[in-house]
């Protein structure tokens, strides 16, 4: 037994998403993932935005509370900002994530 709480990060129970292919929201409920990340000993879980903006139709932002603390989910982690250190000619790449920080 261990001390560590462990943080399931989106990709860990997204299902057949993964970054970098357009559409990155996970095919699965946000029910099935949370449950399944509680299931495999997890405290803590990690979302994309969509995945959130998708779950609140669904269940709204008291169902989505209900749903991690019914599941022991404790540390919650929002993710994904990426390219905020882009330098260079791609500094395109930037603006939308320097926009949301």
């Amino acid at each position: 037994m261990t001390t560590e709480d462990l943080l399931a990060t989106c990709w860990t129970t997204a299902g057949d998403a993964a970054p970098g292919r357009g559409d990155e929201r996970s095919p699965l409920s946000l029910r099935e993932r949370a449950e399944a990340a509680a299931d495999a000993g997890s405290k803590g879980f990690g979302l994309l935005y969509t995945d959130l903006v998708e779950a609140e139709r669904g269940y709204g932002l008291a169902g989505i509370r209900s749903l991690f603390e019914d599941n022991g989910l404790s540390h919650i982690e929002l993710e994904l900002l990426t390219d905020w250190w882009a330098e260079g000619p791609g500094v395109p790449r930037r603006t939308p994530s320097a926009a949301t920080s």
